[in-house]
């Protein structure tokens, strides 16, 4: 038996506010709240990333558990807003707030969902390695952009 557990999963048909909020906010510029102080980790995978390790496990009779978690087991907050104005090409300024503010407060938006205090992995976890690297977050985030750009230019 496989059993496959991904991280948060963006790209093509990811119809949440999680990821493709910040691709859409960052390219707006201007000041902007992100959670925390960048330190924290968030655990992205990209669904063709996802779809290729698990045909893989597939095709190779690959057994177990696994976490699929994308690169470097997933990466500091700071790290993924850059990588995501790099993509969109945005101006934003971070202006970074206590987490435990924001959740008290009840201060929530769209993407605040997708930023995770990482406490570690189970024992015995095995991590998706890939024969190719993971999709940057940054090509991602201009897909995403891209797309939702063009749907709401439709819609007006």
């Amino acid at each position: 038996m496989t059993v496959v557990r991904p991280g948060i999963i963006i790209g093509p048909g990811d119809d949440t506010d999680r990821f493709p909020y910040w691709p859409m906010r960052v390219a707006r510029g201007g000041e902007m709240i992100a959670p925390g102080d960048g330190s924290d980790h968030v655990q992205l995978i990209d669904v063709r990333d996802l779809a290729e390790f698990n045909i893989r496990l597939v095709e190779d009779r690959i057994f177990g558990v696994f976490n699929a978690l994308g690169p470097q087991m997933g990466q500091p907050f700071k790290e993924l807003l850059a990588a995501v104005q790099r993509g969109v090409g945005g101006t934003a300024k971070l202006v970074w707030i206590d987490t435990e503010f924001l959740r008290i407060s009840k201060l929530g938006f769209p993407g605040f969902s997708i930023f995770q205090e990482i406490k570690g992995l189970p024992p015995g976890t095995r991590v998706l390695t890939s024969r190719r690297s993971s999709r940057p977050v940054s090509r991602s985030a201009h897909r995403d952009h891209s797309q939702r750009s063009s749907i709401l230019r439709t819609q007006t």
